[in-house]
């Protein structure tokens, strides 16, 4: 052993940089210094970076030693078992909240940001264990908040989190606010407030974020730039790809968020042949260089690649994110789709390459290559009809992901104890997708009190955490609390 000792500690952290994150963990009790070096935040980094793991983006310098220890050992624990045993919860935290928990999100695994009605926006601490759950206030409202939602979006070098919200006095519907917090360490700041230009206030609040520099808030049509920090709406729609009979001036049905662009979907079936045909065109947006604000304090993206092909495209996910070949500007892209063809789910993906755009006018084509992966056949639709799905990935492609198969209930599962789910793992990080199916099993909820009267489901696939709101009417003592569960 002493040999080991006499060696520099720069080979010793080079070493230690092809371990797995709990291996170098349970080095720190064989001396003082491996412990030290196991502490170094520049091997940290090194096996955030290289991980073979579904994680949120980074490394960032706004990220701690503590987040990537305990982000990578999560993912790791649950990547042990995801695809080989029953989803099992492990323990559970109950938090009472004074409204209800859908839109809610966990934030770094450590926070669910939830809304206390009327009035009040909270984070409360899920690492916390020491009885009831300390929170942060983010945000107290004059007035009554009517409608609200809340993502997380990754700029350039950190972790930010949005809430959009509107509020309610005698009938009459406030505008829309959106508010910018940023993580520093265990708490949030409160850094943005912004008017959200609307077209109906009326409409349900709804945005979303991801692995990006943009957030989307859907009803809207609107995207927000982090980085200029205005709000883009999309060009009035024309397209020399699209099927001659469309005429509609708003046919975007899906949007997904990208590191360098806003790819939108537009779903087809011309009527004028027999049979119907089915098309699907993708177009990808840019923020301009020249954001002149139009009208209502909006700019606009731009346009500049689309593609359609004569496929049915319409339930799809970001696998893996724009990877720009440094020499030649190409963008490549990766997206799964997943649909089901009576009992059988069928999983494939699809690359979109994006040449490299110079002009400001022209639109180039999008390169559309599909692949099948994998079929799953009898699905068990018979037993247990609901149905949802749920994943996570990384930027470089490693996903983690689930279905879940139930019962119909109030706007979802009626319980968690009569579901089945299957788990699957995706390798989208190399030239052709791998995937990894778990058996379509009976969860293990022997942790859980009661896991009926299901609400509203959250997951965080990352580190492993179901969020759950069993209450169906608010305040009555008989129902439980909101449950967050860690899961293996």
């Amino acid at each position: 052993m002493r040999s080991l000792f006499i060696l520099p500690s720069e080979v010793i952290s080079h070493i230690l940089c092809f371990l797995s994150p709990r291996d170098v963990i349970r080095l720190r009790v064989i001396s003082k210094q491996f412990h030290d070096l196991s502490y170094d935040r520049a091997l940290w980094r090194t096996l955030y970076r290289n991980a073979r793991l579904p994680r949120p983006p980074g490394p960032f310098l706004s990220q701690s030693v503590q987040f990537f220890e305990h982000t990578l050992v999560q993912s790791e624990r649950l990547a042990d078992s995801w695809t080989t045993q029953p989803m099992e919860a492990v323990s559970a935290v109950g938090i009472r909240l004074q409204g209800y928990q859908s839109h809610s999100i966990i934030v770094d695994g450590k926070w669910l940001v939830a809304f206390d009605e009327p009035h009040k926006m909270l984070a409360y601490d899920l690492d916390y264990d020491g009885g009831s759950q300390p929170h942060q206030l983010l945000w107290e409202s004059a007035s009554e908040i009517y409608s609200w939602d809340a993502c997380t979006v990754f700029s350039a070098s950190e972790l930010l989190v949005y809430i959009v919200f509107n509020t309610h006095t005698f009938f009459h519907v406030g505008p829309w606010k959106l508010l910018e917090f940023r993580m520093d360490g265990n708490s949030f700041h409160h850094t943005l407030t912004l008017n959200v230009p609307t077209r109906n206030r009326e409409l349900p609040v709804f945005i979303c974020g991801g692995n990006s520099p943009f957030s989307y808030i859907a009803s809207q049509r609107l995207i927000f730039d982090t980085e200029t920090r205005l709000f883009y709406g999309f060009p009035r729609f024309t397209s020399a790809a699209a099927p001659s009979d469309s005429d509609s001036s708003d046919p975007v049905t899906w949007v997904t968020l990208t590191n360098t662009h806003i790819i939108s979907l537009f779903y087809h079936v011309d009527r004028t042949v027999s049979p119907a045909a089915a098309s699907t065109l993708f177009q990808a947006f840019t923020i301009p260089t020249d954001s002149l604000q139009v009208s209502n304090g909006t700019c606009v993206l731009r346009l500049t690649h689309e593609g359609a092909v004569p496929l049915d495209f319409q339930d799809l996910d970001l696998i893996r994110n724009s990877i720009v070949n440094s020499l030649t500007g190409v963008t490549s892209i990766r997206i799964l789709h997943q649909h089901f063809e009576g009992d059988s789910l069928h999983f494939s993906y699809i690359d979109l390459t994006l040449p490299n755009h110079t002009s400001t006018d022209a639109v180039l084509p999008i390169t559309i290559d599909s692949h099948d992966i994998t079929v799953v056949n009898h699905v068990p639709l018979n037993l247990a009809p609901e149905k949802e799905y749920h994943i996570v990935s990384s930027d470089d492609g490693y996903v983690r992901g689930l279905w879940i198969f139930g019962v119909p209930g109030n706007g979802s599962l009626n319980s968690l104890a009569d579901a089945l789910i299957m788990r699957f793992t995706i390798d989208s990080s190399r030239d052709k997708c791998v995937v990894v199916l778990g058996q379509i099993s009976v969860p293990l909820w022997e942790q859980l009190e009661r896991p009926t009267l299901i609400q509203h489901l959250l997951f965080d696939l990352a580190r492993g955490m179901m969020c759950y709101d069993r209450n169906v009417t608010r305040g009555d003592d008989d129902d439980g609390p909101a449950v967050v569960t860690y899961i293996k």
